[in-house]
């Protein structure tokens, strides 16, 4: 009877070495992969919340999402964008929110609500954002936890800024649909007027700041960077680039 050859040593280093060079090629191709399928689940919360849009301007005579509070156009854009959906968050502990009702919750929102409507507001790539100077503390651990929301909507085009921006407009009046940006990622809406970040937050994207996924006012996706404001480009800013413009045209 002949008996099993066993492994030598050096032999079970090779098939080691090999399974470890296997993994190491196909660690990072899995790791895109994931995040390919998190990229298309946070599109597909962006669907969902663009029909209650939808459902929302339906009832309101035709208007873009807006909330009246203050008084006065500036602080309400900066309002509604602070209470037009999501959850309650250790920093945005206000219990209006404008959009839940059509998503299926009519009641107010709580700190740590778990009703699973209310998760359509949570980007699964929501890894939270780092603050600045400008923009205040870190939202730690994700941006959904500390302001109620991991999307930004465009009531004020990225600046804080009514004119521009949605708050007050008709969707009938609208003449650039497929390149006004509805809501976003807030990794998007990382830059302003000054030349630094307003917060660093890297979601989708390890390497770069600005990727984030939109939807846009006539309801189709797209997976955008938005870019600091380089002097002299008039192109590409954090306000408007090639395919996509958070400035309202009427």
């Amino acid at each position: 009877m002949m008996k099993k050859k066993a492994f030598t040593l050096v032999e079970l280093l090779v098939v080691i070495s090999i399974i470890a060079l296997l993994m190491s090629i196909l660690m990072p191709a899995l790791s895109k992969v994931k995040e390919g399928a998190r990229r298309v689940a946070c599109q597909a919360n962006l669907h969902q919340l663009a029909f209650a849009f939808d459902m929302y301007q339906r009832d309101n005579n035709g208007y873009y999402l807006s909330a009246h509070f203050y008084g006065n156009d500036r602080s309400d854009a900066i309002y509604t964008y602070k209470v037009w959906g999501g959850v309650g968050g250790t920093e945005t502990l206000a219990p209006e929110r404008l959009l839940n009702r059509y998503i299926g919750r009519e009641t107010k929102v709580t700190l740590g609500d778990e009703d699973k409507n209310l998760k359509v507001f949570s980007c699964p790539s929501d890894k939270g954002m780092f603050g600045s100077s400008y923009d205040g503390p870190d939202r730690l651990p994700t941006a959904f936890a500390t302001l109620g929301t991991s999307y930004l909507y465009n009531s004020t085009a990225n600046n804080n800024d009514p004119v521009p921006g949605l708050y007050g407009k008709k969707v009938a009046n609208t003449k650039n649909t497929s390149e006004l940006i509805l809501a976003g990622d807030k990794t998007v809406a990382c830059y302003s007027m000054n030349w630094d970040p307003a917060h660093k937050s890297y979601w989708h994207n390890r390497d770069q700041l600005g990727w984030g996924n939109v939807i846009f006012t006539d309801y189709h996706a797209a997976y955008i960077q938005v870019q600091r404001r380089v002097r002299g480009d008039t192109t590409v800013t954090f306000q408007r680039g090639h395919g996509w413009t958070f400035i309202f045209k009427q």
